[in-house]
């Protein structure tokens, strides 16, 4: 059954038992429509549809089934700002003395601790888009 449908089942649902499970269906066809529509260019009307009917369906959580009122969002703590980052190339060179070697050496540290940085900052990215998405379905459950 398409979202839609359940949502409309679930505005005009008057048994509680009913409701829960029509709730329960509505916001499983909500994600996988969801993650359907992520990749569509064109479906930006549908999403906005969607994100309409997620929060209605909270609001008719509370009022038919008096759940509580969300709490408001926590923004995840973000560093003022990031380091540029920069890659020193190796030297195109042959590697002919000490010194050259030291300046190669000196070069792989310094492309071994930007890509950590690197690293660092797209697990911090991931993980607040993991968190950001967990809110937004775990928001329509409670």
């Amino acid at each position: 059954m398409a979202w839609r449908a359940l949502y409309e089942s679930c505005i005009s649902e008057t048994n509680p038992d009913r409701f829960k499970k029509l709730v329960f269906q509505l916001e499983e066809a909500i994600v996988l429509r969801y993650h359907d529509l992520a990749d569509e260019p064109k479906a930006f009307d549908e999403l906005q549809a969607i994100k309409c009917a997620a929060q209605r369906l909270v609001r008719l959580k509370i009022e038919k089934l008096g759940w509580p009122e969300p709490a408001p969002a926590v923004a995840l703590p973000m560093p003022a700002s990031f380091p540029p980052v920069s890659l020193q190339p190796f030297p195109s060179r042959a590697v002919t003395s000490a010194t050259d070697a030291q300046v190669a050496a000196i070069a792989r540290t310094r492309i071994q601790a930007t890509w950590q940085q690197l690293m660092t900052r797209m697990q911090a990215a991931l993980l607040a888009a993991e968190r950001a998405w967990q809110a937004w379905i775990f928001k329509s459950l409670k």
